[in-house]
């Protein structure tokens, strides 16, 4: 599994959540593709979330997602991966000075992981809150530099109406240069990772499906007006108060709301740096600002729990006069749902509409100023004040409640005329998860969507065409065309109108305006094509509320209109937008255009055609003609038609539009419409399946590319070196390998050990050099062999193989020509040792070829080569690896059986899932004096090594710490010295262990490695000299030793299955005794030692120069290793794939260095050069977290962690970065564990490391923010661990009980018990009391199982109980037989019953006992009992009795029922019984039962009686649930 660059997330148990599967991705090339929208209206301009999962492929400026500014005006944002690796945030005004500027100390070069990325921003806090960044799950708090938001202010970050551009800034030559599989951006809610993502029980960061949890948990509203305060003074003033203002009855969630109109000075600016209740600051709600003397009006809220009155205080940055508030109260916590501003500079009296929602139990509150006398009129809100202020100048305000959610145009009319604002917000009672807002989006996958596309939507586009019309008037330039009464469709509140308008010809540069009105309302133009002799169609979309019919007015621009065409179609959906585009200029051929259209979605087509002489119809293919009408009669007469298309599922569609006849010009456009903040793809985005998830039956996942990190030294066997420069483009699958590379310089980050893969290479280009494709077997990081399908030389096209090495004019003639742009295919079947090469010009498959060095066992590795017999050797080729980036050329000619790719679901499921089980780090802040901390692993169940070294502070020795030797005694791998007796270095109970007085007040690594079980720990006498203890993991390949020296030759049994590859020996009982250690990549001929730098050195008395076996190691008569009559301890470790590797590699004494390919992102990873003097570097993820690290620390020397940005811990290994040690030119060992396995086989979620740390609060389930809240979710059974004291809410789901058999009852659901926000347990309990539960205490969770169904006449199963803490939930009662004289069985919910007998029986305060079965006429039996309702008894009527229905909860932030009864089953021609609602299985009227829905608790159906009844079986129960919930401490 060599090179796989991929990290999966792990569960424990099997089957557990696989996770969310992303289809794909989007290549973006680097050079001309991005995507891009402009947001039709502002969103909330203080606070957001963007989230992207990228793989980047190069990493110069790479853009993730830029705004610009519009005109130059307001503030411009980008987020991007500088050209140094380092993520950027940064926000600029519209002065161009930098007021949010966060570039992170970590560098992310890995360009073959995905990264995880989500960016929060708020405008409302000051300092280092106001933008956090997390990657893959972890907060970045290192910064290199910090420039903070200094003044609450808007951001207007990709909410404002401002072009928005994802992959690419405008302007700049800063593009995406790799894979993305997911762009998202949350509009007004500051949102952590968890709601992208969470941690699984084995400590991985899971990607996770991205909906919104919204949910409102307050009562309705009811806004109170309390007072107005015009302006008192119109002197120019920064601070302007306000005292002893009414602000109602005190209550504890009184929120006050504050409205405030002011106008500047002489000085522009309106910024309000202060707005305050009693000194409080209050939560901004919206802006609304003019320029200079024009008005600005602001709404601000704050929770006030005391207090009849209160003193209120302006403060801006400038000076400003006429200010006046107006005050409302509402008895209640609210939050911002929704706001809306309008300004108006003219001196008119126009009326100003709004359109904005608020859901139910929400209000509206609007405040207008002008400067005028005039006095106002509202519609739709109730005015509650209108007064005059000083110098002419007015305000109003007005307000109302809302029990129903609704989109109402609320509207405000002055009767005078002069500049004036108006702001209206809704406020909604506090609530609960996240929704994506106004300007909100989803784009995910490549492979099978429309890349760009919004999915956060997700709902079908519905509408119709409505009308066409023509107008044969000439119009000059700033004329009009009005299209009088049209038909608009049905009103409502998401109607799109969508127009489409043709010119009949003109003058030269003749053009529509960029806006068109309907009904006087604007709308903006979304296509614009310019056609060859104003053949030009412009098409304008907006939404219209209200009205059946309108007037719809083009102006004209630039020169003489002759004519114009009309077409209206109406869209209805949320968010309707563009999604893609096509459009043709004048072509006298039949214009044709491919767009992509999303399921749901809808094309829109016009054509405009400039006959020959003679008006031409037109006819449509792929497309559904609405309308063709003639606009204008003369020579070359014009008409235009147009298609209206809807789409049930996703497709690539060609629209074409042929003419009836011969034509001057023809303009096409072709538009696919969805729901959702669409993008525009420009340049070119190609569409792969390569995913940071795995799906094997789709084919998702991170698939190979090119290695840009490998920077190699060596040839493949028989070459010469020569080092050069690969360059890599298109997504890493292309390389140019320059003049100086020999061949070999070339590996990919996936390789296979096993099965049967196919790839392809297409040659681009060649300069003197013989090249082409071949595979390479790699061994601890060494080409051990390769076979390579090239051309002769530069000059001769003539391909040959050539395997092992050697000259490509030596090789085996193929019988082929290869020419450039033209592709090879090489299906190798590692197992059987064949490769068969597809000829890259015939397409034919030449004859399988037989490697003279087998395959078997080894990573292979298929990648272009050339050949290594000269300097001045180029190559330019492209790799195919399947991941559709593009398809195979020679798909047809695969060899059968050649089905394997190199890919990440194809790797093996290691050994070991979660290192934390066998080997554990963590740094400890020590008092000096006694400082405890906690093992992943019990100390007294297990034997252990513990490795202790100072990061911090003055140097200070290393201590190793065994319990074989027991914790009082240490010894020091930078010393020779005996062994230690110590009491005060450490000491353990448990998973507890705990640092003693002898350490200073320092920072300490403490590194733990897990060897057998105690009690398993005994002598092993498989070698000549038995050792006196011996505990050995053979699941991690480590063991410890202690045995006492003969002075004679002798082997030792080592307890490990496998042969050890690092080992680490010390004589304890000499003082001058030093260290042996033997090393694979050195072999038994040579040994090294751990307390010095010095080089390897040769001494056949140490190892007798033999490696150890797979049982024992031989010693030879050194001291030291074997001296006599001393105590020996021996430390082994051996490599298990995913989690532990040991090899060597060639350093190149470069800074970009060698690259160790370990296979996994490492826990600890050492190096050290054996040719040289070289300390031995050892680097730890918790003392280095990010790139770059953060220092090693050396085995040999007493110094503290030192030497920063010497390797990079990337995700498949260890990148080095400096051209020293140890990357020097020379050979190096190393040794790495405690890796994070690439796959589990359950969940699969390829991308770059990131184990998020342990929660601070607690661990386990699947965890997940809602709101101020934890929230704890375990699908399957597992341990709650809190690491403080808390109260803990819970809802507690037992297993159903499974349906009966024959006529059946249905099965009863799980026991219910809840404790969350007074809602109800089963059965009308109560809710219960939430949880005191203690710090450090593991709770064990189980999940109950669903029990089985019952076969032919017997009672369903009972299912299993659920338990948390002190809280059981019981199983869900069986559904009795049907023939069965027993009741329904006894649960949590009652199991229904047949034959005129009583459902079971539930358990209080849990669930309703099941239903009565009938025994006459229409026979069925009682439905189940489901939590919140008696399962319904059979009537002899219908047949089966439906299962009860569950109950509602919102602990996990909506609204979700569980706990339904299953159907009961029934007779014959009868009508078996739905189940209840919350998972409860359907009786089935054929065949076995519906089963109860998983982790819902709910109840299976019974089965009916039928000819085969006698072999199928009810349904089993649904699963259980425990769900954990708890504040945010």
């Amino acid at each position: 599994m060599l090179g796989n660059n991929i990290l999966i997330g792990a569960a424990g148990a099997a089957g557990a959540d696989a996770g969310h599967i992303i289809e794909g991705s989007g290549l973006f090339d680097g050079s001309t593709g991005y995507l891009s929208r402009t947001p039709a209206s502002n969103g909330d301009e203080r606070q957001g979330t963007i989230e992207f999962i990228v793989k980047p492929s190069e990493f110069a400026d790479t853009m993730l997602a830029y705004q610009a500014r519009a005109g130059g005006a307001g503030t411009a944002f980008w987020v991007y991966i500088t050209s140094s690796y380092q993520i950027r945030v940064m926000c600029e005004n519209d002065g161009g000075t930098a007021i949010i500027n966060h570039i992170t100390t970590p560098v992310f070069r890995d360009p073959s992981a995905y990264y995880h990325i989500v960016v929060n921003f708020d405008g409302d806090t000051t300092g280092n809150g106001c933008v956090n960044i997390y990657v893959n799950g972890t907060q970045i708090t290192d910064f290199g530099t910090r420039v903070n938001l200094s003044t609450a202010t808007d951001l207007n970050l990709m909410n404002s109406t401002k072009p928005v551009t994802i992959g690419f800034q405008t302007g700049a030559a800063s593009y995406l240069d790799g894979y993305l599989s997911r762009a998202t951006y949350i509009d007004g809610q500051a949102l952590d990772p968890i709601d992208f993502g969470s941690v699984t029980d084995n400590g991985f960061w899971q990607i996770n499906k991205v909906e919104e949890t919204f949910a409102i948990t307050g009562a309705n509203l009811s806004a109170q007006f309390e007072t107005s305060q015009p302006a008192t003074t119109s002197s120019e003033v920064t601070t302007h108060n306000w005292t002893s203002q009414d602000i109602g009855t005190a209550s504890a969630d009184r929120t006050v709301i504050v409205a405030l109109g002011t106008w500047a000075g002489t000085a522009s600016g309106t910024t309000l740096t202060s707005f305050t209740i009693d000194g409080v600051q209050m939560n901004y709600a919206g802006i609304q600002q003019m320029d200079i003397t024009a008005p600005t009006v602001y709404i601000y809220y704050l929770n006030v729990p005391t207090g009849t009155s209160a003193a209120i205080s302006a403060t801006w940055a400038v000076k400003q006069h006429s200010s006046s508030i107006g005050i409302w109260t509402v008895d209640s916590l609210v939050e911002v749902h929704d706001s809306k501003g309008f300004g108006d500079g003219s001196s008119d009296s126009d009326a100003i509409s709004l359109d904005l929602t608020v859901p139910a139990g929400g209000f509206i509150v609007g405040y207008h100023t002008d400067h005028a006398t005039s006095t106002h009129s509202w519609t739709e809100l109730t005015e509650n004040f209108d007064e005059a202020m000083l110098s002419n100048r007015v305000h109003s305000g007005a307000s109302k409640s809302y029990s129903a959610a609704a989109t109402p145009t609320i509207t405000v009319d002055p009767t005078g005329s002069a500049e004036s604002a108006a702001l209206v917000v809704a406020f909604r009672p506090v609530s609960e998860g996240w929704e994506f807002g106004n300007n909100g989006f989803l784009l995910e996958g490549g492979a099978n969507v429309s890349i760009g596309n919004d999915t956060s939507e997700g709902a079908e586009l519905t509408g119709t065409w409505e009308s066409s019309a023509v107008s044969t008037a000439n119009v000059s330039a700033g004329g009009t065309y009005t299209f009088s009464s049209q038909d608009i469709g049905t009103a409502a509140s998401n109607r799109n109108i969508i127009v489409v308008a043709s010119t009949g010809g003109g003058s030269a540069a003749c053009d529509f305006a960029a806006t068109c009105t309907v009904g006087g309302t604007s709308i903006p133009r979304i296509v614009d094509l310019e056609g060859v002799d104003n053949n030009d169609i412009s098409v304008y979309q907006g939404v219209i509320a209200s009205g059946t019919s309108a007037d719809i007015v083009f102006t004209v621009s630039g020169n003489t209109m002759e004519k114009c065409g009309l077409a209206v179609h109406v869209l209805y959906g949320d968010k309707v937008s563009l999604n893609d585009t096509y459009t043709q200029a004048a072509t006298t051929a039949a214009p044709s255009g491919a767009v992509d259209v999303v399921a749901g979605g809808v094309i829109i087509a016009a054509n405009k055609i400039q006959g020959n002489g003679t008006a031409r119809t037109t006819s449509w293919t792929n497309a559904t003609e609405v309308y063709d009408q003639t606009i204008e009669v003369n020579s070359d007469p014009d008409t235009h038609s147009g298609t209206y298309t809807s789409y049930t599922s996703a497709a690539t569609v060609t629209v074409t539009g042929t003419a009836s006849g011969t034509t001057h010009r023809n303009s096409l456009v072709v538009m696919s419409f969805s729901t959702g903040n669409n993008f525009t793809k420009t340049g070119t985005i190609t569409a792969t399946s390569d995913s940071p998830t795995n799906d094997a039956d789709n084919e998702y996942g991170n698939w190979a590319t090119l290695d840009a990190l490998y920077t190699p030294k060596l040839n493949f066997i028989g070459g010469s070196f020569y080092q050069g420069t690969n360059t890599y483009s298109e997504g890493n699958l292309r390389c140019a390998a320059s003049a100086a590379s020999g061949r070999g310089e070339i590996r990919s980050t996936i390789s296979l050990a096993t099965g049967h893969v196919y790839a392809e290479m297409k040659l681009n280009a060649i300069g003197n050099s013989a090249a082409g494709v071949g595979l390479i077997s790699i061994e601890n990081n060494v080409v051990t062999n390769h076979c390579v399908f090239a051309r002769k030389s530069s000059s001769d096209t003539t391909t040959h193989m050539i395997d092992g090495g050697g000259d490509p004019s030596a090789g085996n003639d193929t019988g082929g020509d290869w020419t450039t742009g033209n592709s090879a295919g090489v299906a190798v079947d590692i197992d059987n040792n064949s490769v068969v090469i597809i000829n890259p010009n015939t397409g034919g498959a030449n004859s399988a070829f037989t490697p003279t060095s087998s395959m078997a066992g080894k990573n292979i590795m298929i990648v272009p080569v050339k050949d290594s017999h000269a300097t001045n050797r180029t190559l330019d080729g492209t790799m195919n690896y399947g991941s559709g980036a593009t398809a195979f050329v020679h798909a047809s000619s695969i060899p059968t059986g050649a089905n394997d790719r190199m890919v990440s679901y194809q790797q093996p499921t290691p050994a070991i899932i979660n290192p934390e089980e066998h080997f554990h780090s963590v740094v400890v802040t020590h008092n000096g004096t006694s400082t405890a901390s906690t093992c992943t692993f019990n100390l007294d169940t297990y034997e252990w090594l513990a490795i202790i070294k100072n990061t911090t502070g003055a140097a200070e020795k290393w201590y190793w710490i065994d319990s074989l030797r027991g914790v009082t005694k240490y010894i020091s791998s930078d010393s020779t010295a005996a062994s230690t007796t110590d009491a005060n270095v450490m000491s353990v109970s448990g998973t507890t262990f705990t640092l003693g007085s002898t350490l200073g007040a320092k920072n300490y690594l403490v590194e733990f490695h897990k060897a057998g079980l105690a009690s398993a720990t005994a002598s092993n006498e498989e070698g000549s000299l038995n050792t006196t203890e011996t505990s050995a993991n053979t699941v991690s390949g480590f063991a410890i030793s202690t045995y006492t020296g003969t002075g004679s030759n002798a082997t030792c049994g080592h307890g490990l299955t496998s042969a050890p590859e690092f080992i680490a020996i010390k004589d304890i009982s000499t003082g001058s005794a030093g260290w042996i250690n033997y090393h694979i990549g050195m072999g038994g001929t040579k040994f090294i030692k751990f307390d010095t730098a010095q080089a390897a050195q040769t001494l056949a008395t140490v190892f007798q120069d033999t490696n150890p076996s797979a049982t024992l190691i031989t010693m030879g008569t050194a001291n030291s290793i074997n001296t006599n009559e001393k105590l020996h301890v021996s430390y082994a470790w051996h490599s298990v794939e995913g989690y532990s590797s040991f090899g060597s590699i060639e350093g190149n004494g470069n800074a970009n260095g060698a690259f160790v390919n370990l296979g996994f992102a490492h826990g600890k990873f050492f190096a050290k050069g054996m040719d040289a003097s070289s300390s031995w570097w050892g680097y730890d993820k918790q003392t280095s977290p990010n790139n770059p690290d953060l220092g090693a620390i050396w085995y040999d020397n007493t110094d503290p962690q030192q030497s920063a940005g010497r390797a990079d811990r990337v995700f498949n290994g260890v990148k080095f970065r400096n051209a020293n040690d140890p990357n020097s030119a020379n050979t190096t060992i190393y040794g790495a564990w405690g890796g994070r396995a690439m796959t589990d086989g359950a969940i699969n979620q390829g991308r770059a490391d990131g184990i998020v740390p342990p929660y601070d609060q607690a661990n386990g389930g699947t965890i997940k923010r809602v709101g101020d809240f934890w929230v704890h979710t375990f699908n399957s059974s597992g341990t709650f661990t809190a690491h403080e004291d808390m109260v803990a809410d819970y809802l507690v789901i037992a297993g159903g009980g499974g349906g009966g058999g024959m006529r059946g009852g249905g099965g009863g659901a799980g026991g219910y018990r809840s404790s969350w926000n007074s809602e109800a347990s089963g059965g009308g309990g109560s809710s219960e009391t939430a949880l005191n539960l203690t710090a450090g205490t593991d709770y064990t969770v189980t999940v109950g199982a669903g029990g089985a169904g019952g076969a032919y006449n017997n009672i369903g199963g009972t299912g299993n109980n659920s338990i948390f803490s002190s809280i059981t939930s019981n199983g869900g009662g069986g559904g009795n037989g049907g023939s069965s004289s027993a009741i329904g069985g006894p649960g949590g919910s009652g199991g229904g019953t047949s034959n005129d007998f009583a459902g079971g029986l539930a358990t209080t305060n849990q669930g309703n006992a099941g239903g009565r079965g009938f025994h006459d006429g229409c026979w069925g039996g009682g439905g189940g009992g489901g939590a919140g309702e008696t399962g319904v008894s059979s009537n002899g009527t219908t047949g089966g009795g439906r299962g009860g229905n569950g109950v509602s909860s919102t602990i996990t932030g909506s609204a979700t029922v569980r706990g339904g009864g299953g159907g009961g089953g029934r007779h014959q021609t009868c009508v078996a019984g739905a189940g209840g609602t919350g998972g409860g299985g359907a009786g089935s009227n054929t065949g076995t039962g519906n089963a109860g829905t998983a982790n819902t608790g709910g109840g299976g159906g019974a089965i009916s009686y039928t000819s085969s009844f006698a072999s199928q079986n009810g349904g089993a129960g649904g699963s259980g649930v425990v769900i954990i919930r708890y504040a945010i401490s």
